[in-house]
């Protein structure tokens, strides 16, 4: 395995040297503590993490990406000292910079960077899974990591956006191919983004009668329905959203459900289900 990790950070440095990648604008913060770019697949973590490693002499660069199939073995490992020790072997001289790409494919990431940390390592990290790293980020490494969000370029967008039921991380996207804001799009894309904070799941739920919810949070104890609506006052529309969440109700046998509408408040009692229109900025204050 040394030879192995010796021969991938050698294999990287060279990488990084022959980079040249688009600069992203984000301001990382040197606060000392470990640098984490989190944020969706392919939008841009690992570029903007060979951009920084550009700032550091060559030899300075310890870069792993641990999605990299030759390193698979490293999971059956008690320790993972022999990354930083085959380093060393390579340039018994220098201090290196930590530069680790999808640090979540590594057992137990975060005592190994914890214990990194305490011993004065410069760490830059990525991960793409964003809840998953973000819940283990704030339990095992408060005090001593700062994340950054890293959101896509404008332009990775227009294929996956023509996909049905695909949300974009930036409302601003949904501008780029519309003279006129679209209201309902934007409303549907910023409930979307408010509930990917709060759940690691989120699905739409079809239901009979080619009746659909816009969200259906599916978690062990409980099951949620939500409607994002920006106007519900027009009324073709409200009988739509509300039959649609009824259907959806009955059939998976929930006495609750949620429309998210733009300012409009009510409670609507239809036999034993209950729907309640909350308006959406009330739920985002009230979240924190």
């Amino acid at each position: 395995m040394e030879e192995l990790l010796k021969r991938i950070i050698l294999e990287n440095q060279e990488l990084i040297a022959g980079k040249n990648p688009v600069p992203r604008n984000y301001h990382i913060h040197d606060t000392g503590n470990i640098t984490v770019l989190t944020g969706i697949r392919r939008c841009g973590k690992t570029h903007l993490l060979y951009q920084i490693a550009k700032t550091y002499d060559a030899e300075r660069v310890l870069l792993i990406d641990f999605e990299d199939e030759r390193l698979i073995g490293l999971n059956a490992i008690p320790d993972y000292d022999i990354i930083i020790d085959s380093y060393r072997t390579l340039f018994p001289d220098l201090e290196p910079v930590l530069f680790f790409d999808e640090i979540q494919n590594l057992q137990n990431w975060h005592f190994y960077l914890k214990r990194l940390h305490v011993k004065g390592y410069k760490i830059y990290v990525t991960g793409s899974n964003a809840h998953l790293l973000s819940r283990e980020i704030a339990t095992f490494l408060k005090g001593h990591s700062l994340e950054t969000t890293i959101y896509p370029y404008r332009n990775s967008f227009v294929q996956r956006e023509s996909k049905r039921k695909t949300y974009l991380a930036d409302n601003s996207f949904i501008f780029l191919n519309r003279v006129s804001p679209d209201k309902s799009r934007l409303f549907e894309n910023l409930a979307f983004n408010f509930l990917q904070k709060k759940y690691p799941d989120i699905y739409y739920y079809k239901a009979g009668k080619n009746k659909e919810v816009d969200f259906f949070i599916n978690e062990p104890d409980s099951k949620i329905l939500i409607q994002a609506c920006y106007d519900i006052r027009n009324e073709d529309t409200r009988v739509r959203e509300v039959k649609s969440l009824l259907k959806a109700m009955e059939e998976l046998n929930l006495s609750l459900g949620t429309i998210y509408s733009y300012n409009h408040s009510e409670k609507i009692k239809i036999k034993d289900k209950i729907i309640k229109i909350v308006p959406f900025r009330k739920v985002a204050i009230e979240a924190g």
